[in-house]
């Protein structure tokens, strides 16, 4: 067996499509937490 190379070079494509992704769902969970989520009618009440 020669060298091994690690497992961590399958993953780095994959994080470099889920960077993009991930920059687009900081703003998404921003706006989100504008929301408030009432629990006792399961629905969204807009605080703004």
């Amino acid at each position: 067996m020669g060298n091994k190379t690690p497992d961590i070079f399958p993953i780095l494509p994959l994080a470099s499509c889920l960077l993009p992704l991930a920059s687009c769902l900081l703003p998404l969970a921003f706006f989100s937490n504008l929301c408030v989520y009432n629990r006792d009618t399961k629905a969204i009440v807009d605080r703004a």
